[in-house]
């Protein structure tokens, strides 16, 4: 059975199993880059089109479900409005309104122009290699955000913009 299994596949069996077994850091720096660039110049497009509507949309944005039904601000709150701040270039409003959004958008721009980097030299410009603790830095500044911002409403009384 084993052997008209592997006629009829041209491969052995077992072989997706051993080579996803051999997968290290370059691989999983491979396959983000790809994703990257997939989704980067949609992603600029995009960016593009708000900021020539800008003029046409309203500056203020219709409350936030999560706030309407606890009362609190949500773990993304002002993320929205930081994206905004940085397409405006306006660095230090978009800190104050969510710095982990920030740090998200610096974290991914420095990525992919240093794996760009590496890969247009060949190897001879290092890129940035993936690790995890990038993402449990930014759960912990979302974490931190959250809980500081309804800190502040809760205890002080005073609401964020």
């Amino acid at each position: 059975m084993k052997e008209m299994q592997t006629e009829k596949s041209g491969k052995e069996p077992g072989r997706l199993r051993k080579a996803l077994s051999r997968l290290d850091m370059q691989d999983t720096d491979t396959m983000l880059y790809v994703l990257m660039c997939i989704f980067t110049i949609p992603i600029i497009l995009l960016g593009a089109v708000f900021l020539w509507m800008a003029r046409r949309l309203p500056t203020e944005f219709e409350g936030c479900v999560f706030r309407a039904a606890l009362g609190l601000y949500c773990p993304g709150c002002g993320g929205t409005r930081a994206i905004w701040a940085l397409l405006r270039g306006d660095i230090p409003m978009a800190l104050y309104y969510h710095f982990p959004a920030v740090y998200g958008v610096a974290l991914y721009v420095v990525y992919f122009v240093s794996q760009t980097l590496m890969r247009v030299s060949r190897g001879r410009i290092r890129g940035m290699q993936f690790r995890p603790v990038y993402l449990y830095v930014m759960l912990g500044m979302i974490v931190v955000n959250f809980i500081a911002k309804n800190v502040m409403l809760g205890v002080f009384h005073i609401a964020m913009p």
